[in-house]
């Protein structure tokens, strides 16, 4: 969330909308991407493990994303 507003507060009116529409497209995509990998424990004790660890897993990866696009 910190690299987030930092990106947002840094933008114009335009590209921050774009940034949030972007990052809401993202967050829609993780879920997704999430659900259909902890399908194939579906019903089990490890659904839940592997839905965390595929959201901590895709939020780590985008938050060196939007590190990058700061050092821009």
């Amino acid at each position: 969330n910190r690299l987030y507003k930092e990106l947002i507060s840094r933008e114009g009116d335009d590209t921050a909308d774009e940034l949030k529409q972007a990052e809401r497209a993202w967050v829609a995509f993780r879920d997704k991407q999430c659900r259909w990998e902890s399908d194939q424990y579906k019903g089990g004790s490890m659904a839940p493990m592997m839905y965390s660890d595929c959201t901590a897993r895709l939020t780590v990866e985008r938050n060196k994303y939007l590190g990058e696009l700061l050092k821009q």
